[in-house]
């Protein structure tokens, strides 16, 4: 027997009278309709649905027929004859609900037809089918309160659609049912339309009863969601179990999460990771020391940004004409412009929403940065629903006005060149504008492409920062990070902590530390009410990126600009010269290389023509009894001219380590910048090869 033939025999199988549409016959309806989705030929199904169509029984038999008709019409993609055929047996079987759930899936398909095509302009083309939907799967509940296929729809359409009426609506269906009678698919839908409307109490309650039965981790996950939105330690919990336990379609939904913020690169490596648990524990690992955060704090705060944004920046039911845009429009996200950046950087320092006449809707926004400043500007260009990101103000779309006084002067508590704008001349106004153009395109790149939670402090505090790699540490080597502030009178603070990590090109941490000093005022403030200290990380050889911040008590700090660093190798295997160290009694701390060695540290890149400078550096990878010679140049920075400064040791390798100490006397020197340089060359061979190691070096006056 042929497909259709078995069709055939399954439809003559169904009830021909029934006082009530009972479970047998709406399973043999499913059943029905999903044989459709197997069958290829649509000249037999179009045929088929005529022939049904064609019976005009009355009562419930001819509302049989009209389903069958309606079914076959759905999967030839013909929503216009299925809704008729629908609508037929909606009054032929007033109490059925499955109609009703039909016409709904019938109205939505014409919807996303509507939304496909492009000759219907408009941001929202369809937008009146998918409402009738949603009344239509309203109407089957009217009918059965509890029926769990209208229902899961009802849900899945007010969420893909990003509606909040109709998400609304569809939780007040949920709502009349009580929590015992809920599945675990009924309270994940209903969890969801909670989530979507800000309710993430309710909705961490919902997902709990979700989670009984949760075998690919969803349930587990979306409540990790909300818990971790709203502070509470639970969350971790739940996502890092949600984790263990996921499988798709969990592992698409952690993807979309990760798509966020995420680089190309690390998506490629979430793709093909073998271990997706081990991989996102990395992920966020790596996320916190580069913002020098607590374990598991990143995450949180991803989790309070994307429930922020969902309920401020949501995109809605909107087609985005990305034709209209140039080659920065590269978001594709559930949410707006302003959404995508806000996910990425978190709330902005300064946000800008004026009103200017002859203008759309529009904002600028900025961050206060130690690496720099972004500064963001938004325009609602061709809906009042979706904010684009621009370059400039110039390119916020006029609705007629022409003047672009108002437009710079509502810019300036954002930037202090907008004043300059409006009162220089035309050449000043010109290079200042095209500054602010610069910064705009370089804040689009750095604002969609990067994320960050930057520590803020309360009150600024004037820090120095420099981490030293010198010193063999088992499997690397130590980093003496010094640090020195001013205390600028603050006379009760009484601790002092200090953040610091170490990281790759890709971001992956390699090293971190986070600790917490008492203040002991005896040999740590020296003169100038300056207090200096030293704290001790490791790496392994290589280059790498750092960042650190110093907190003095509880409110005042200060986050350092990202920078480089080299560790040298020690193990012996080639020539290497540590990172040099430059001390002033009176202004550096005193570090013990070996119980019988000590050298002065300092943080501070300047040193007095009228004090002696205690250089201190090691030399790694010299045989024992090598000869070797040393070259110590200082020489102007930025300059080719010849040193300034030059001294030449000729000299044995008494140990493995050398350890080195001179003084310079620079009282001869001009005050400036300078470079100084250590370099180290030997004939032993397969050492050959010199070994350099350079500083900048500030020379001040008397």
């Amino acid at each position: 027997m042929g497909r259709l033939g078995a069709l055939g025999a399954l439809v003559l199988l169904l009830p021909a009278t029934l006082p009530a549409q009972d479970a047998a016959t709406r399973a043999a309806l499913t059943r029905f309709r999903d044989s459709l989705a197997v069958v290829a030929d649509t000249a037999r199904l179009r045929h088929l649905a005529m022939q049904y169509d064609d019976i005009r029984a009355a009562g419930e038999t001819g509302a049989l027929a009209a389903m069958r008709a309606g079914y076959t019409w759905l999967a030839l993609a013909r929503p216009a004859p299925a809704t008729r055929s629908f609508r037929r047996a909606a009054r032929l079987a007033p109490r059925w609900p499955t109609p009703w759930h039909a016409l709904g899936t019938a109205h939505e398909l014409q919807g996303r037809q509507a939304a496909a095509n492009a000759a219907n302009l408009g941001p929202r083309p369809g937008a009146g089918a998918y409402e009738a939907a949603g009344e239509d799967f309203g109407g089957a509940l009217d009918r059965e309160p509890a029926y769990p296929d209208a229902l899961a729809d009802f849900a899945r359409l007010a969420l893909a659609r990003r509606d909040s009426t109709l998400a609304a609506k569809a939780l007040a269906r949920f709502d009349r049912i009580p929590a015992d009678g809920l599945t675990s698919t009924l309270a994940l839908n209903k969890g969801r339309l909670e989530r979507r409307l800000g309710r993430l109490d309710a909705a961490s309650s919902t997902f709990g009863l979700a989670a009984v039965d949760d075998p690919d981790g969803a349930a587990l996950y979306e409540r990790a969601r909300v818990t971790l939105a709203l502070g509470r330690a639970s969350g971790g919990e739940d996502y890092w179990g949600a984790v263990a336990a996921a499988r798709e379609p969990t592992l698409e939904l952690l993807r979309r999460d990760l798509a966020l913020i995420a680089t190309p690169g690390e998506l490629a490596a979430w793709d093909s990771a073998p271990d997706p648990a081990a991989f996102l524990h990395a992920f966020w690992r790596d996320r916190d020391a580069r913002d020098l955060r607590a374990p598991g704090e990143r995450l949180r705060e991803h989790f309070r940004r994307v429930a922020a944004a969902e309920q401020r920046f949501l995109l809605g039911d909107t087609r985005r004409a990305a034709w209209l845009y140039d080659a920065i429009d590269a978001i594709d996200s559930i949410l707006d412009d302003r959404g995508v950046v806000y996910v990425r950087q978190g709330d902005p320092d300064i946000r800008l929403t004026p009103y200017v006449f002859g203008f759309v809707a529009n904002e600028t926004w900025r961050y206060r940065r130690p690496d720099g400043d972004l500064l963001l500007h938004f325009g609602a260009q061709h809906s009042v629903d979706d904010f684009r990101l621009v370059e400039r103000v110039e390119e916020i779309t006029k609705t007629g006005g022409t003047d672009m006084g108002m437009m710079y002067l509502s810019r300036t508590p954002a930037a202090d060149e907008y004043s300059k704008v409006l009162g220089w001349g035309p050449f000043g106004r010109s290079d200042v504008l095209d500054f602010l153009w610069d910064i705009g395109a370089a804040s689009i790149r750095v604002g969609t492409t990067t994320d960050a939670q930057p520590l803020r402090f309360a009150a600024p505090l004037e820090v120095w920062v420099t981490p030293l790699a010198i010193g063999a540490a088992p499997g690397g080597t130590e980093l003496q990070v010094m640090y020195g502030f001013v205390l600028s009178g603050q006379n009760t603070i009484d601790t002092v902590r200090v953040r610091f990590s170490a990281f790759d090109s890709l971001g992956h941490a390699v090293a971190m530390l986070d600790t917490t000093e008492l203040v002991r005022r005896p040999g740590r403030s020296v003169a100038g009410g300056v207090l200096i200290g030293r704290v001790v990380a490791r790496v392994s050889a290589g280059e790498w990126r750092w960042r650190a911040a110093v907190q003095a008590g509880d409110s005042a700090g200060s986050l350092l600009p990202e920078a480089r660093l080299t560790a040298r190798r020690h193990d012996g295997t080639e020539l290497a010269v540590s990172d040099l160290t430059l001390g002033i009694i009176g202004r550096a701390v005193l570090w013990r290389p070996t119980p019988a060695d000590s050298a002065l540290l300092s943080p501070f890149g300047g040193v007095r023509l009228d004090r002696p400078v205690e250089l201190y550096y090691e030399v790694y990878g010299l045989p024992e009894g090598a000869a070797y010679q040393t070259t110590i140049r200082l020489r102007r920075d930025g300059k080719r001219e010849r040193s300034r400064l030059t001294l030449t040791f000729e000299e044995v390798a008494h140990a493995a380590t050398v350890r080195a100490h001179r003084t310079l006397d620079l009282k001869e020197m001009d005050p400036g910048e300078y470079v100084l340089e250590v370099e180290v060359s030997t004939g032993v061979p397969g050492r050959r090869a010199p070994a350099l190691s350079t500083r900048s070096l500030t020379v001040q006056g008397n």
